[in-house]
C-alpha cells in the first residue's frame, strides 16, 4: 500500500501548501492579492479616521489647549496626506516582482504603525481632560478603529498585534493609572474586549485565508487550461513588466493568457431607480468606486518570451537536486495533477513538481521530506505509530523551511504560516521535532558536493 501526499490542500482542509507562496512569476500567490486589497481599504480607512479626528476634536476642544489640539489635529493630517499619495502611487504603479510586492506591503505597514502609535498617543493625552462621558467616547473611537483593523491586518497577525497594542494598550494603561479600583476595573474589562477581538481577528484570517487560497487556485487553473489550449507546456506567467525586469520580452504575435483581477468601476446613477430612494443615493453622484473581478489579458508564459536565461528553479552551488535525489532513490515524474490546486505531491519513493510552482525548490524540499520520512510508505508505519495529515504536512514543510534557511533561498516565511496553518494553534510534539531535523539532515547531506 502506498500512500500520496501533496503539497496542498483539499476542499475539506485548511491550508494550502506553496500556494501561499509569493511568487513574482505565477498567479499562485496570496500576497498581490493581500497587498492590493490593503490599498482598496486604505481610502475607506483615512476617511473613518478622519470623522474619528472630528469627533475627538469636538468632544475635547473646550478641554485641552490650543497648541496641543492643533499640533494633534496636524499629527493625523500630515498622516492621512502620506498615506493618500501613497495609495495613489500604487494605483498608478506595476509591482512584477515578489520584491516589489513586499516593498508596498511595508510602505502600507509603516503607515498602520504612524496611525496606530496616534490613536495610542490620543488616548494617552486626551483621556483624563474630559468628563466620563467623554472617556466613554474616547474608549469607543479607539477600539472602533482596532476593530475595523481586523478584516485589513488579519492576514498580517503580527501587523494586527502591533497595530491594536499602539493603538489600544496606551489608552488601557492611562485608564489603569487612575489608581482606583473602578479604574482597575476598566482596565481589566479592555484588555479582556481586546484580547477577545484578537481572537476574533484570528478565525478572520483563517476564513480570509481559505477565500484567498480559492482565488489563487482558481487563477492557476485556468492559466494551465489556456496554455493546453494554445499548445504550450506548463510554465511560469508573468506580466509584460515582470518579464521584461527579469531581462525577457514578448514574442511578437504571442496572445496574452486572461487571468481575473480587481479592477476600480465607477458608480453610475440608476435611472430606473426613484431619485429620493437608497439606491440612487448610493450611486449617485459623487458616490465614488467599487472595486470588482474582470479577466484582463495581462500574463504571459515563459515560452511566449525570449532574452536572458531564466531559471525556473533556485538552485545554489552548495547543494544539488539530481545529486540528493540520486542518493536518497527519489525519481522526480512528469507532473500528473493538473486538477486541484496541488503544486506538487509525493507518492511511494517518486514526487512531481507543477512546473507553474513559483516557489518550486522549496516544494522539492517539501516532497522529498514526505518520502524520506515514511508519509509515502504506510504500510510500513505501525498503527499505533501512523500520524495525522496535519502532523505529516508540519513536518514536511518543517524540512523545507530548515533546508531554505541554511541554504539561504526563499521561501522561509511562506514555510512559517504553512506550518502555522496546519497546527491550527497547536504545537508540534518532540518526536516531530528530532524527525523533522533528522530528515533535514539527511537531505542536506545527499546533496552537497563531493569533497575531493
Amino acid at each position: 500500500m502506498t500512500h500520496v501526499t501533496s503539497s496542498s490542500a483539499d476542499a475539506r482542509s485548511l491550508p494550502a501548501t506553496a500556494a501561499s507562496a509569493t511568487p513574482a512569476l505565477a498567479p499562485s500567490s496570496s500576497l498581490p492579492d493581500e497587498v492590493r486589497s490593503t490599498y482598496d481599504f486604505m481610502p475607506a480607512t483615512l476617511a473613518g479616521y478622519a470623522a474619528g479626528v472630528g469627533v475627538v476634536a469636538m468632544q475635547f476642544w473646550n478641554e485641552v489647549p490650543a497648541s496641543l489640539m492643533s499640533g494633534w489635529i496636524a499629527a493625523f493630517a500630515l498622516m492621512g496626506l502620506g498615506r493618500l499619495l501613497l495609495a495613489q502611487r500604487f494605483k498608478r504603479a506595476d509591482p512584477g516582482s515578489q520584491a516589489d510586492w513586499k516593498r508596498w506591503r511595508l510602505y502600507a505597514n509603516i503607515g498602520t504603525l504612524v496611525a496606530g502609535a496616534l490613536w495610542g498617543l490620543t488616548g494617552w493625552i486626551f483621556y483624563f481632560r474630559g468628563a466620563s462621558i467623554q472617556q466613554t467616547g474616547l474608549i469607543v473611537i479607539v477600539y472602533t478603529f482596532c476593530a475595523s483593523a481586523v478584516p485589513v491586518l488579519a492576514i498580517q497577525p503580527r501587523m494586527f498585534l502591533a497595530f491594536v497594542s499602539l493603538a489600544f494598550v496606551p489608552l488601557i494603561v492611562r485608564v489603569a493609572s487612575g489608581a482606583s479600583i473602578y479604574h482597575y476595573q476598566l482596565a481589566g474589562e479592555l484588555l479582556l474586549i481586546i484580547s477577545l477581538t484578537t481572537v476574533l481577528a484570528r478565525y478572520y484570517r483563517q476564513a480570509l485565508r481559505r477565500a484567498i487560497d480559492l482565488k489563487v487556485h482558481a487563477d492557476q487553473l485556468l492559466a494551465a487550461l489556456q496554455l493546453l489550449d494554445k499548445g504550450l507546456p506548463l510554465a511560469p506567467i508573468a506580466s509584460f513588466n515582470a518579464w521584461r525586469e527579469k531581462g525577457r520580452f514578448v514574442k511578437k504575435g504571442e496572445k496574452a493568457i486572461s487571468l481575473f483581477m480587481p479592477i476600480s468601476v465607477k458608480r453610475r446613477a440608476d435611472k430606473d431607480a426613484p431619485a429620493d430612494s437608497a439606491e440612487a443615493g448610493a450611486v449617485g453622484e459623487g458616490s465614488g468606486t467599487f472595486s470588482m473581478f474582470m479577466l484582463r489579458p495581462n500574463w504571459f508564459s515563459l515560452n511566449q518570451t525570449e532574452g536572458d536565461e531564466f531559471a525556473v528553479e533556485s538552485v545554489t552551488p552548495a547543494w544539488d537536486a539530481v545529486t540528493a535525489m540520486a542518493a536518497l532513490d527519489i525519481i522526480e515524474e512528469p507532473f500528473e495533477h493538473l486538477q486541484g490546486n496541488h503544486l506538487g505531491y509525493a507518492r511511494a519513493r517518486s514526487i512531481g513538481l507543477n512546473p507553474m510552482n513559483p516557489l518550486k525548490h522549496k516544494t522539492r524540499f517539501h516532497e522529498m521530506a514526505h518520502v524520506v520520512l515514511g508519509h509515502t510508505a504506510v504500510a510500513d508505519m505501525h498503527d499505533d505509530e501512523a500520524l495525522t495529515r496535519q502532523i505529516e504536512e508540519a513536518e514536511a514543510e518543517g524540512v523545507a523551511y530548515l533546508l531554505c534557511a541554511l541554504l539561504d533561498l526563499p521561501g522561509q516565511a511562506e514555510s512559517r504560516f504553512y506550518i502555522q496553518g496546519w497546527l491550527q494553534g497547536g504545537t508540534l510534539p518532540e518526536k516531530s521535532a528530532k524527525r523533522i531535523f533528522g530528515a533535514a539532515d539527511r537531505i542536506m547531506k545527499a546533496g552537497q558536493p563531493v569533497q575531493h
